[in-house]
């Protein structure tokens, strides 16, 4: 995480502790309700999230039925909603997406037969470099 977003993210904490102010209460206002609050939990949201992007991961946790697309930073659904059993696929061949079972598997094994080749005649070699004995 980079230093300033660490150093607002503190500085903000530090004022959120003032946002609430104690005389409120005497007079019967409910703390935490004011629109001074609002913008400081605002500002602290808004930082987390920039620390989120700045870390690599999306601006905020991707709810169920999605997963985080790191280069737009945004949440992505699954296919299905990440819905369909071990034994399903989605099927997004229509407008809604459905699961349906996975195909059988087939377990027929069929033993092939390699074809007989025509025997090849032996290709000369070229002639090494070896010493010839004298005659």
């Amino acid at each position: 995480m980079k230093p300033y977003c660490v150093a607002v993210a503190l500085l903000m904490l530090a004022l959120s502790g003032c946002a609430t102010d104690p005389r409120a209460a005497r007079i019967g206002l409910s703390p935490g309700h004011s629109v001074g609050d609002a913008v400081v939990m605002t500002a602290i949201a808004g930082t987390a999230a920039v620390a989120n992007r700045a870390a690599g991961n999306c601006y905020a946790a991707c709810p169920n039925g999605t997963t985080c697309n790191t280069t737009t930073g945004m949440c992505d659904p699954l296919p299905c909603r990440g819905l369909c059993a071990v034994d399903e696929i989605c099927d997004a061949s229509q407008m809604i997406d459905r699961c349906v079972k996975r195909p059988a598997a087939s377990l027929d094994i069929k033993a092939v037969t390699p074809k007989a080749q025509a025997p090849t005649a032996p290709q000369e070699t070229a002639p090494t470099d070896a010493p010839v004995a004298p005659k």
